[in-house]
């Protein structure tokens, strides 16, 4: 997925923008975006967003899967 379509699946899921749901869980949003972006690629945020919009990790962000092998 890119960062726009998981923005938008978060926002779908949530009815909450990327900033505010991210000062609920206790982040700041620059770290969410980073997570978003790819550029965190170990950091708890992704299974949060992972669960929130209900696809695995290697869905969202498939050069984890790659990483695996």
């Amino acid at each position: 997925m890119n960062k726009e379509q998981i923005i938008a699946a978060i926002i779908l899921a949530t009815g909450k923008k990327v900033a505010p749901l991210s000062k609920e869980k206790g982040y700041t949003k620059a770290i969410f975006y980073r997570v978003i972006n790819g550029e965190v690629k170990k950091s708890p945020i992704r299974q949060m967003i992972s669960d929130i919009i209900d696809r695995p990790i290697n869905e969202i962000w498939p050069e984890s899967a790659e990483e695996g092998k």
